[in-house]
């Protein structure tokens, strides 16, 4: 079975920009939510 996820992820936010590449804890903010799918993939 093959699983297909999609992160959406913008840009472009008006409250917080470029949020999705903040370092938290040493790592962009998006690399979370990249680690996570992986794991639904593995």
């Amino acid at each position: 079975m093959k699983i297909l996820i999609t992160l959406c992820a913008r840009g472009g936010s008006k409250g917080i920009p470029g949020k999705n590449i903040i370092d938290i804890n040493g790592r962009p903010l998006i690399a979370y939510s990249i680690e996570l799918a992986r794991q639904f993939t593995s």
